[in-house]
């Protein structure tokens, strides 16, 4: 009888195990930069590239603008190191803010991540520049 009663919990406790790996995994896989679940795609948008350096980011960020509505969409830039990128950004101060025209996908954030006090108009996604210049 005592093993039966092993055999019960530990075939729960694995069960259980499993059941939360799953969920998480399902969750991880649909955010963040490593992900095939895409918010929206841009093809020669216009934005502003700038350096964020609150809230402990201190990375590149693209911000998309939606007027007249005043909507902007933050946008944490994925592939920092892709060459078009760095073309700009290495001889850029991070001080200054400059106009862009990109392409490129975002992404959601994942649960457990934040990009600090966001205004309510303001909303917090990952992108990955397939292509950006200056405008």
């Amino acid at each position: 009888m005592k093993s039966l009663f092993s055999i019960i919990i530990l075939s729960f406790a694995a069960f259980f195990f499993i059941n939360a790996s799953c969920k998480k995994n399902q969750v991880i896989n649909r955010c963040g930069c490593n992900t095939d679940s895409i918010v929206a795609n841009f093809q020669n948008k216009d934005g502003i590239l700038n350096f964020y350096s609150a809230q402990n980011q201190n990375d590149w960020f693209v911000t998309i603008e939606f007027p007249p509505y005043s909507q902007k969409y933050m946008c944490k830039i994925c592939n920092p190191n892709l060459s078009s990128i760095t073309a700009i950004t290495d001889t850029m101060p991070k001080t200054n803010n400059l106009r862009v025209i990109f392409s490129g996908r975002i992404t959601n954030l994942c649960p457990d991540e934040s990009f600090g006090f966001q205004p309510a108009n303001v909303s917090p996604f990952h992108i990955t520049i397939d292509s950006l210049k200056k405008q």
